[in-house]
């Protein structure tokens, strides 16, 4: 019986120590285009090239207890896959490739590549999250660059926080990018 009651009590703790980590990955989560967002089939086309990372840590950020942040999939598939979904709320066609090369053998009418700087969050208290996005987003047309810029976006929440408050705060904090970077390539395409 001794014996049975160590084995609950070790099971309990890995099980608990489990929950602790696992509460440091993040899900990426994507905004899915709406029903019937269907692009014309007149549409231009765009390709978009997996974002080139160039983060400085490949971790999402630090928790107030000093552990780190970690991605549940990649950060480039997140990011140039975003994009290319708001993108696409604006009525083009929109198809991804690893490459530039790759992009240009299947030769659209614009190309957007791009690079991630940074995708941070710190968890200053418990009560506190703050995320912060920095991206470098080029269009390309058949005559060479058509605009090049970076922004950053950050944001913040405060309160009680729940295990979704992360994932959902990276999100918003991204679509302070891809939302504007996305009418300004639908200007441009037209």
């Amino acid at each position: 019986m001794h014996r049975l009651f160590r084995l609950l009590c070790l099971a309990t703790l890995a099980g608990l120590l489990l929950a602790g980590c696992a509460s440091n990955t993040v899900r990426l989560l994507y905004s899915p285009s709406e029903p019937g967002a269907l692009p014309a089939s007149s549409a231009k086309r765009l390709t978009v090239v997996m974002f080139e990372d160039k983060r400085q840590s490949q971790t999402l950020g630090v928790r107030s207890n000093g552990t780190a942040f970690v991605a549940g999939s990649p950060v480039t598939d997140w990011v140039s896959r975003s994009l290319g979904d708001s993108v696409l709320k604006h009525g083009a066609q929109v198809s991804y490739a690893m490459t530039l090369a790759e992009a240009k053998r299947a030769k659209p009418d614009y190309i957007v590549t791009g690079v991630i700087h940074e995708v941070w969050m710190q968890e200053p208290g418990k009560a506190s999250l703050n995320a912060s996005v920095r991206l470098t987003v080029t269009m390309i047309g058949g005559k060479g660059a058509i605009f090049s810029e970076t922004q950053t976006s950050t944001q913040e929440r405060k309160g009680v926080l729940t295990s979704g408050d992360a994932e959902n705060l990276l999100v918003d904090t991204l679509r302070g990018i891809t939302g504007p970077i996305a009418r300004k390539i639908h200007d441009a395409m037209h």
